[in-house]
């Protein structure tokens, strides 16, 4: 039985099917990243700790924690 009359670039894909595809990436940081990193503390008056929190130590360590900005 003769193969189905594929044009060029579904051969291709076809083909890729096949083959596992690889990719290696390397990254490096940039040498002045650290100049475009802004540090600002967040705004703690908006962070209010879940209403089911009572002890006052408790509440005041949910505050404080460290926040991603």
């Amino acid at each position: 039985m003769d193969e189905p009359k594929l044009r060029t670039d579904e051969r291709v894909a076809a083909e890729m099917k096949k083959v596992p595809l690889f990719f290696d990436i390397e990254t490096a940081a940039h040498p002045r990243v650290k100049e475009w990193i802004v540090k600002e503390k967040p705004d703690l008056a908006s962070v209010k700790a879940p209403g089911n929190y009572k002890d006052l130590k408790k509440i005041k360590t949910y505050i404080q924690r460290p926040r991603k900005t």
